[in-house]
């Protein structure tokens, strides 16, 4: 490692740097920390704590964040349910115990989400809608589950292929999942199996479809 200290007028703060190089992946081969000391300015009793910053790894953020929001910017498709009432392109698929209805109890955003109905245990609360996509895209949507852990899962299913499941702790939770071009079936799915916690179900909201 090479270490290096800049020149600095007196009572200036004083950076200095160390590079380390690495072999193996691009992502490794260059690291450079920065370290800042010193006081503020000159004649002031405001000191700088010391800090360091990951410059290659802040860069690669930076850019990874760009990039995210550059595409989000063009939505395919959007369900937030404030509507108030179920859209009509959904609906609940055959063998489904239960579909899924509006609730006012809590929102990710807004005043409305969609939740599971309320069913007796071993019982599989869906529902589903279709969507077409001309390029790879991004599903993210938000859930909300309150139920029994290791019994009760939300699952989702992209044309009767599980892609996600989940049995996180009760409040809103942000999930994804990736999509190929062409036409597909997504399906949520509640499982009430055994047992009883809070209001055994789920709920989601704020479902949107972007580029990816």
């Amino acid at each position: 490692a090479e270490k290096w200290t800049p020149r600095a007028c007196p009572g200036e703060p004083v950076a200095t740097s160390t590079q380390n190089r690495y072999t193996g992946s691009v992502a490794n081969q260059f690291i450079h920390h920065v370290t800042l000391t010193g006081p503020l300015r000159r004649g002031s009793a405001i000191i700088f704590p010391t800090f360091r910053v990951n410059v290659f790894a802040l860069l690669l953020s930076i850019a990874f964040f760009a990039s995210h929001n550059a595409a989000a910017q063009t939505v395919l498709y959007e369900e937030n349910f404030e509507s108030g009432v179920v859209p009509a392109s959904w609906s609940v698929p055959a063998g489904a115990d239960a579909g899924w209805g509006i609730t006012n109890v809590t929102a990710q955003e807004g005043s409305y989400s969609l939740q599971s109905a309320s069913v007796l245990t071993n019982s599989d609360v869906e529902i589903s809608f279709s969507t077409t996509v001309a390029s790879h895209a991004r599903l993210d949507f938000f859930h909300y589950w309150n139920a029994v852990s290791g019994s009760d899962p939300l699952k989702v299913y992209v044309d009767d292929v599980q892609r996600y499941i989940t049995y996180q702790p009760r409040g809103w939770f942000p999930a994804s999942i990736e999509l190929s071009a062409g036409t597909h079936v997504i399906r949520f799915q509640f499982h009430r199996g055994f047992g009883s916690r809070g209001c055994n179900c789920v709920r989601i909201d704020d479902i949107t479809l972007v580029p990816n």
